[in-house]
């Protein structure tokens, strides 16, 4: 079996009979799909079992709320294909070839590639589409040839440009050994595991793939989506794994390019965690400061203008004051996309 499609479930009973159908369409027929429903309390369960009572290939495990890296984690274990794919169960897929497409790339040289990476959209309930990278994927080259890219490349290309893309794990197919053992898994217990374990499966990578298809439909700023809510212990989960990055770059990578460009990277993270956090209410948003003012090293990893100015403002005005700005700049940005674009599926 080539493919197991890995897909975790919870109280998306809306949305996860066009997550299935997008998978049961594909014209390559060679996969398995695992349903991970993590203890959903509507009717999406039950919908799971009525898709594997009707289709060999789907399999359905039950499990109390654990959240989203032990669903992950636990297809991983069961799965038989030779790749993995995520799909989160409120998303989909795009066209009927997209896993005859990615068998190509797969099968066409002896020495298969560890990783395909491929283009993926945001889903906007106007019905417009915006595709994820688009620029920084055209850098690489996608012509046939099948030298592929070491991590490092593939890595610096992205970080060079719209990081945005290569954090999600949708985005990409595994060769399922990447995940042997216990080294690398979805972190249990927090959110923001993509965060946290992307980069590090990336770079245990010997050979990567790049696909310019469009494979994966990201469904934006859903309601109770748990990767929109800024809950102060969202934040605190998205804090612990850029500690955790910042921790593991600055001792094991060694000195160069794509060391400084991660750090960077993870400092912007860190950035856009301060402005999510004006969000919180007054309590939890001071106790929130608190932790990031001891972390504020951090800012010195970024590179760029904005964080430049960010810098000198701070140790003139304080991190208090910085922070006070970065609310006032966040509520500015959040009632403009609001007026711009409306309201999200």
């Amino acid at each position: 079996m080539l493919f197991s499609v890995v897909i975790p479930v919870y109280n998306i009973e809306n949305y996860i009979q066009e997550c299935i159908d997008s998978v049961l369409c594909q014209s390559f027929s060679d996969y398995e799909i695992i349903l991970i429903n993590d203890g959903s309390t509507d009717g999406s369960g039950k919908i799971c079992d009525e898709y594997a009572r009707k289709y060999e290939c789907i399999h359905v495990i039950h499990q109390e709320n654990q959240g989203q890296s032990k669903a992950r984690n636990q297809g991983i274990r069961i799965s038989k294909g030779d790749y993995i794919i995520f799909i989160d169960g409120d998303d989909y897929l795009c066209g009927k070839d997209n896993f005859r497409n990615l068998a190509h790339y797969i099968q066409r040289k002896s020495n298969s590639p560890d990783i395909v990476a491929y283009h993926g959209v945001s889903a906007f309930s106007d019905g417009s589409k915006v595709i994820y990278n688009k620029s920084c994927m055209n850098d690489f080259r996608t012509d046939g040839a099948g030298k592929g890219y070491t991590a490092e490349e593939f890595l610096t290309v992205h970080l060079k440009g719209d990081s945005m893309f290569f954090w999600f794990p949708w985005f990409y197919a595994y060769d399922r050994e990447l995940f042997a053992g216990q080294e690398l898994q979805f972190p249990e217990g927090h959110k923001y595991e993509d965060v946290y374990l992307i980069w590090r499966i990336l770079l245990k990578a010997k050979r990567i793939e790049v696909m310019p298809n469009i494979v994966y439909v990201y469904r934006r700023n859903r309601k109770n989506s748990t990767s929109e809510v800024a809950s102060y212990q969202n934040l605190s989960d998205f804090l612990w794994a850029i500690e955790e990055n910042i921790r593991d770059a600055e001792q094991r990578l060694p000195d160069g390019e794509l060391k400084s460009l991660l750090l960077s990277d993870f400092a912007r993270q860190y950035h856009s965690l301060c402005t999510r956090a004006t969000f919180l209410p007054k309590e939890e948003k001071k106790e929130m400061m608190e932790r990031l003012k001891s972390k504020k090293r951090y800012i010195d990893f970024a590179a760029g203008r904005q964080y430049a100015f960010v810098r000198k403002v701070e140790k003139v005005i304080g991190f208090e004051n910085v922070f006070r700005m970065l609310h006032l700049r966040s509520i500015w940005r959040r009632y403009k996309e609001k007026k711009e674009v409306g309201e999200f599926v």
